[in-house]
């Protein structure tokens, strides 16, 4: 079984510290999954092609030319208006809004041959009494009749994916299971998220594409929440569509999206077994959305939220025997208002949050507008399949099994829009923490460059300035300036796999040459 721990970091975990937006992400070690996206949209994509590549080719190309699940009435249904007309052959319905794209016949044969279901309507196989079901809605049209023998699926590695929510770094070392995960794993100690806020980097984590991409910078409003990610059709393209073509049973346990409401929104395309809440926060008084029908969890121990999805989870995998699964874990925890298990309440008595350079440092002279509002806390105060072409990211398979990767990319991207106001969103910074406003950011290998939208810019040199405490833009050449604005510039525009990974391998280095 393949295991994965993932630490998660969101805009919340800013408290007690004044940081600049880049030192914040810094936190994020064990593999930091936020921008993993570019594993789960890129890693299980070869399993994908393996498993069924000529029939998800298809479907593939026919989501590429704007055909999705749902969209029939509107001459844009996957299955009506695309994949059965290329399958059998036929001409489109009448009302098709869009034309079939160019498939190579010897794909539509090859895929007849291996399925010979493929691009029929679905049926809803039973399910055995006391089984985890989905009751509604039906599979989507990427499953497919047929799935790989399981002398195949076998082979295939079970995967499980724990991201939990604003769990920092320096807690990690209280935690032996994680600890003996890291022993015997591999963790990336350079990796960053593709925006520090809760819904985007989720949204990325699903579909493998940056905010820039994806279409959500936020956790609400239009351009943010489960609302603007369902709008947008990611749903019908994630992981989790991808791995069941492929024959994956799948689970999606806890936390989901932002402005997700078990009782009013339906279960996700792509999920054999889907038991996800709303506001889970608290940790207790919650519901779950468990395949269409709510749940609701009280106020006792054994109600407490990340035990609930243990025990679902362990249930999963056994009800998934002979079948390659795989499960989302997504905790509610650790995050604010930080409710643990009535054992754990006491476990750790007397420990003190770590003071490092950057505690309650004074605002650099050339700080960001933003930052500088931030004054020092007073004592008063202290409280406060084939991977598909639209993917951003890469996998990161060759680096967990100890490969050496020769052209991995030099500079990482961050996006983010702010400042964060609304006050029902989970994420609202506290009056102490950091708040700010949009910018785009790039990392180098030693060195961090944002531009914000009011034109400030910063440049920290992190081989002299570890704790990003200096701005020294201004000490910048008009050359290394222009190097900066344009490497930022391509990474920040590129779209799909081959662009993005091309901005991330600049031809001249961002890195101040001393």
């Amino acid at each position: 079984m393949l295991t994965g721990y993932i630490e998660y970091l969101s805009a919340q975990d800013r408290i007690d510290q004044r940081e600049t937006p880049m030192r914040h992400q810094e936190r994020i070690r064990i593999l930091a999954l936020c921008t993993a996206a570019f594993v789960l949209g890129s890693f299980f994509a070869p399993q994908v092609a393996a498993a069924l590549g000529p029939c998800e080719q298809i479907a593939d190309a026919c989501r590429q030319a704007g055909f999705v699940r749902g969209g029939a009435k509107g001459g844009t249904g996957l299955q009506v208006d695309c994949v059965r007309p290329l399958i059998q052959g036929t001409a489109q319905p009448n009302r098709a809004g869009k034309p079939l794209p160019r498939v190579d016949p010897s794909l539509v044969a090859a895929c007849k041959a291996k399925h010979p279901d493929f691009g029929q309507l679905p049926t809803q196989p039973s399910q055995p009494s006391g089984q985890l079901s989905r009751a509604s809605p039906p599979p989507p049209v990427a499953v497919v009749q047929g799935a790989p023998a399981q002398s195949a699926a076998s082979q295939r590695p079970n995967i499980v994916f724990i991201l939990t929510d604003d769990l920092s770094w320096n807690l990690v070392q209280y935690m032996p299971h994680v600890l003996k995960m890291q022993r015997e794993g591999a963790t990336f100690t350079n990796y960053y998220v593709t925006d520090s806020l809760c819904c985007p980097s989720r949204s990325s984590i699903f579909t493998g594409r940056y905010p820039h991409n994806t279409g959500i910078y936020r956790n609400v409003g239009e351009d943010g929440g489960y609302l603007g990610f369902n709008k947008r059709g990611h749903e019908q393209a994630t992981f989790a569509t991808a791995l069941q073509v492929a024959g994956y049973r799948t689970a999606m346990l806890g936390k989901y999206l932002n402005g997700y409401l078990p009782a009013v929104h339906p279960p996700a395309p792509g999920w054999t077994f889907w038991a996800v809440a709303g506001n889970g926060y608290p940790g207790f008084n919650y519901d779950l959305n468990q395949d269409g029908r709510i749940v609701h969890y009280g106020n006792k121990p054994k109600d407490y939220m990340t035990d609930v999805l243990s025990d679902l989870a362990v249930r999963f995998i056994q009800q998934s025997a002979g079948t390659p699964f795989m499960i989302e874990i997504a905790t509610f925890a650790p995050h604010a208002p930080y409710t643990p298990a009535p054992r754990d309440a006491d476990a750790l008595p007397g420990l003190r949050a770590p003071r490092t350079p950057a505690f309650d440092a004074a605002p650099d002279a050339k700080a960001a507008q933003w930052l500088k509002a931030h004054r020092s806390l007073s004592d008063a105060d202290i409280a406060g399949m084939a991977t598909s072409a639209s993917i951003d990211g890469r996998s990161l398979a060759p680096l967990v099994h100890g490969q050496k990767v020769s052209d991995w990319g030099t500079v990482a991207l961050v996006e983010q829009r702010g400042p964060v106001r609304n006050l029902v969103d989970p994420d609202l910074p506290g009056i102490r923490s950091g708040n700010p406003t949009t910018y785009e950011a790039m990392r180098g290998l030693a060195s961090l460059y944002v531009e914000y939208a009011n034109g400030d810019r910063e440049y920290h040199d992190r081989t002299t300035d570890p704790d990003e405490l200096r701005n020294t833009f201004s000490l910048l050449s008009d050359d290394e300036k222009a190097t900066l604005h344009g490497t930022l510039e391509e990474v920040q525009r590129c779209q799909g796999t081959q662009s993005c990974t091309g901005a991330r391998r600049p031809t001249r280095s961002p890195q101040r040459v001393k």
